[in-house]
């Protein structure tokens, strides 16, 4: 039987929140974070120590030590006099193991793909000097040739549309709330108003959504959810959203499937499903991308890749490996050549604003510098892998909702299953665990 001690939570995220210093990253509190936790080191120890070998608990305790370890990693590459790039290092692979490494093949893949696109609307000058700086940037990898290693997600328009009915359906308060918007450009706080009242009308149908508040966190620059405090979080440093499709598919993904199987596990009074069992994170935010390609009437967001390969750039590929600052200059290219016509200045300096809070992530926790050898090579710098779980999450559940569809079970029977708290319907013991409970 595990045993439980009293040890404090290790809120990963919070604690390597980067705040931007131009050309490093600091995580203020990651330091706190650290004094908290060090002394109950052997606490946690002994709480993996005491699970059954398999189980769920020995996943959970496991975890436990995974973020501990991590967080003293990134504490160590903030620290003077400590060896940094050593510790770059092993913040990297310990990032790898919690959360997966990229594959060099699919990231060359995937470029070969966004250039071909690239080619094709780069129709203005300003377009085709980004294309050129985006080819200087990527430099060998441009020539080289690779199959996909990604799994092909085999739909049919029918099944397309049976998911967004069921969504509609199932989420009416968010497709009138968006309706009802008006604007075709969506700011935080004009997204803050039109979640408010849409959770209102959530609380009609289950009062467990009334114990949710919306928040702007100063500081911050993504939308977040989080079912320990029972917020979500639309911070007004995060990008605009564009599209009516955007702000529904966003809305679905967050408050939908985030904070939805959150409310399921409270509705249960299980803890464990409302805060999520072991490994089940991959599996909710490709379900979370799954809605979005769903409002978006089946486009693939370009988050998904443009994550995939920048994490894999700053890891290494085929010998190019590219640091913070070339990311960002590499993501400002992109939002050139995607931009409706030519973009001013102003639209410049956002999409810097815009493309640095997507970089930051990738190097949450280190330093965001590159540390070189004497040839002038990276010879580390601390990366973050966590959000591949977009890109490596998404055919999970498009291709488990489908096998359920084909064997004849209906889409409200297959998302009252998914949306009954946060879990992997592919994983075994999630399984076997859901049956003892549910």
């Amino acid at each position: 039987m595990a045993t439980t001690l009293s040890t404090p939570a290790i809120l990963l995220l919070g604690s390597i929140k980067p705040t931007d210093k131009g050309d490093y990253l600091e995580s203020p509190s990651l330091a706190d974070k650290i004094v908290e936790c060090q002394p109950f080191e052997s606490n946690y120890w002994a709480e993996f120590e005491s699970t059954e070998p398999g189980s769920l608990e020995e996943s959970a305790a496991g975890a436990r030590l995974d973020k501990y370890y991590l967080l003293e990693a990134a504490h160590k590459v903030h620290e003077e006099g400590e060896d940094q790039a050593l510790w770059s290092r092993r913040f990297t692979e310990a990032s790898k193991e919690m959360h997966g490494d990229t594959d060099e093949a699919q990231a060359v893949t995937l470029i070969n793909q966004e250039l071909s696109c690239f080619d094709v609307i780069a129709d203005t000058r300003q377009k085709q000097e980004a294309l050129k700086a985006i080819y200087d940037i990527y430099g060998a990898l441009t020539g080289l040739s690779s199959d996909s290693v990604a799994e092909e997600l085999n739909y049919s328009e029918e099944e397309i549309t049976q998911f967004k009915t069921e969504l509609d359906r199932r989420f009416p308060m968010l497709v009138e709330a968006v309706k009802l918007a008006g604007e075709a450009y969506y700011t935080s706080a004009k997204i803050r108003e039109v979640l408010k009242g849409a959770l209102t009308k959530l609380g009609d149908e289950n009062a467990k959504w009334l114990e949710w508040t919306v928040t702007n966190t100063e500081g911050k620059a993504m939308f977040s959810v989080n079912p320990s405090n029972k917020t979500i979080d639309i911070p007004d440093e995060r990008p605009d959203v564009k599209t009516k499709e955007e702000l529904l598919g966003l809305l679905l993904h967050e408050v939908g499937v985030h904070a939805g199987r959150a409310v399921a596990g409270y509705s249960a009074d299980n803890e464990a499903l409302a805060f999520g069992l072991p490994g089940y994170l991959d599996f909710e935010e490709g379900l979370g991308v799954l809605c979005e390609f769903v409002a978006s009437g089946g486009v693939v967001p370009d988050k998904l890749s443009d994550r995939y390969v920048d994490i894999a750039l700053a890891h290494g590929v085929n010998g190019v490996r590219l640091t913070r600052m070339e990311l960002i200059d590499l993501g400002i290219q992109r939002r050139i050549i995607r931009f409706q016509g030519n973009a001013t200045p102003a639209d410049i300096d956002k999409f810097e604003i815009e493309v640095r809070v997507h970089v930051n992530r990738i190097f949450r926790g280190g330093t965001g510098r590159a540390y070189l050898d004497e040839e002038g090579n990276i010879k580390a710098q601390a990366v973050f892998s966590k959000d591949i779980a977009y890109f490596l999450g998404f055919p999970k559940p498009a291709s488990y909702v489908v096998e359920q569809l084909r064997s004849g079970k209906n889409p409200k029977e297959i998302f009252d299953y998914l949306l009954s708290g946060k879990f992997d319907p592919t994983n075994k013991e999630h399984v076997r665990y859901l049956t003892t409970v549910v």
